[in-house]
C-alpha cells in the first residue's frame, strides 16, 4: 500500500516512521506512481528514509522531494538475496514528496519498499531550513537563543539522537506467526502497554513471499483509533517481502497496536515476524506528543515544554 497524505496527517506521536511497500507494472518508456504526496501537512516535516527495490536494469527509480529530483538506476541496486539492505536515502521534504518507477522496458509486479519519517516542526527546524517563524516562535528563539545554537551546528537534534537519549526501552520483543492465513484473514496480535505510564512502538515487520502477487497477501497494521480491519492504517503487500527482509518502521501507540494477516487466495505454512518495544511516557514525550499543555505542567517542568517546542530536546 502506498503511503498517503492521510497517513502523514495521522502522525500524532512524532517522530514516526511510516512504512510503504508496493508492486507496480509500468509499460515500456513510461512511469508508474508509487506514491504522490502533493503537500506535506501543515506543521510537519517529512523525510524519505531509504528505498529497497528489485535489482532490474529495466527499472529507474524517480524521486522528487520538494523541487529537487533524483534518479536511481535499479540495475545497480543490491541483488534480491540482499534486498533487505536498502539504498541509503535521507531527503527532507517540507512541501511535497513523490516516488515513481520508470520502465526502460515493460515491468510486471516490480517490487519496492521504503519509509517516510514525519515530525512536528520546531523553532530549530524552521531556522535551519529557512522557514518563517511565528511571533511566538520568534519570542521563544530570543528567550532560548536557539538561532545561535543552530548556527553553531548542534541543533536541531537528529532523530537517532532523540531515540537514543529520550526513549528508554523497558523491553524489546520479537514475536512470530506460522500457520494458515485463511481467506477470511487472521488476527496476529494486539500489542498493549504492560502498565500505565508506558507506550508501545512497532519497529519491524517481515513475512514470507507468497507464490503469486495475485494472492494479494498482506499484513495490516492499526493503532489506537487509526484504522480498522476493513480500512487499516497501514497495509503491506507481502509479495514485496521475505523473511530475511524486515521493513523498518516506528509506529507508537498509547493503547494498542493491532496486527492482522489477509490473503485473497489464502496461504499455508506461512511465516510472519514482527518486533515491538515498550517505552516509559516521560514528560518530554508527553509534550512532544501533544498530550499535555504548558499550563498543565508543574511550574518546574514548564521550561521542558519550551525546550521541546524550541527543538532543543
Amino acid at each position: 500500500m502506498a503511503i498517503t497524505l492521510s497517513q502523514l496527517e495521522a502522525i500524532r506521536y512524532p517522530p514516526e516512521l511510516i512504512p510503504g511497500a508496493d508492486l507496480v507494472s509500468p509499460a515500456a518508456n513510461a512511469q508508474e506512481e508509487v506514491f504522490n504526496i502533493p503537500h506535506i501537512p501543515a506543521g510537519l516535516i517529512a523525510k524519505l528514509h531509504n528505498v529497497a527495490a528489485t535489482l532490474n536494469a529495466n527499472a529507474q527509480l524517480r524521486i522528487k522531494v520538494d523541487n529537487e529530483e533524483k534518479q536511481i538506476e535499479a540495475g545497480s541496486l543490491y541483488t534480491m538475496s540482499w534486498r533487505h539492505i536498502p539504498t541509503l536515502i535521507n531527503l527532507i521534504a517540507t512541501s511535497s514528496l513523490r516516488y515513481h518507477v520508470y520502465a526502460h522496458a515493460a515491468l510486471t509486479d516490480y517490487t519496492t519498499w521504503y519509509g517516510v519519517w514525519g515530525w512536528k516542526k520546531t523553532v530549530a527546524d524552521k531556522i535551519l531550513l529557512g522557514l518563517p517563524l511565528t511571533p511566538d516562535e520568534k519570542a521563544l528563539d530570543a528567550q532560548l537563543d536557539i538561532r545561535s545554537t543552530v548556527e553553531r551546528g548542534t541543533l536541531p537534534p537528529k532523530i537517532d539522537r532523540q531515540l537514543l537519549y529520550e526513549y528508554y526501552p523497558i523491553y524489546e520483543w520479537t514475536d512470530t506467526f506460522y500457520g494458515t492465513v485463511p481467506v477470511a484473514g487472521i488476527e496476529l496480535a494486539a500489542i498493549r502497554p504492560s502498565k500505565e505510564g508506558r507506550f508501545v512502538v512497532l519497529t519491524r515487520v517481515s513475512a514470507d513471499t507468497p507464490a503469486l502477487a495475485a494472492n494479494n497477501t498482506r499484513v495490516t497494521i492499526c493503532r489506537d483509533n487509526d484504522g480498522t480491519s476493513a480500512s487499516p492504517f497501514i497495509s503491506l503487500p507481502t509479495f514485496t517481502l521475505n523473511l530475511l527482509e524486515e521493513i523498518p518502521m516506528f509506529i507508537p501507540a498509547m493503547t494498542d497496536i493491532r496486527l492482522r494477516a489477509e490473503s485473497t487466495a489464502g496461504e499455508a505454512n506461512y511465516g510472519i515476524r514482527w518486533t515491538y518495544v515498550e517505552y516509559p511516557l516521560t514528560t518530554i514525550l508527553r509534550v512532544r506528543f501533544g498530550l499535555v499543555t504548558r499550563d498543565e505542567l508543574p511550574e518546574e517542568y514548564r521550561s521542558v515544554y519550551d525546550k521541546v517546542k524550541g527543538g532543543i530536546v
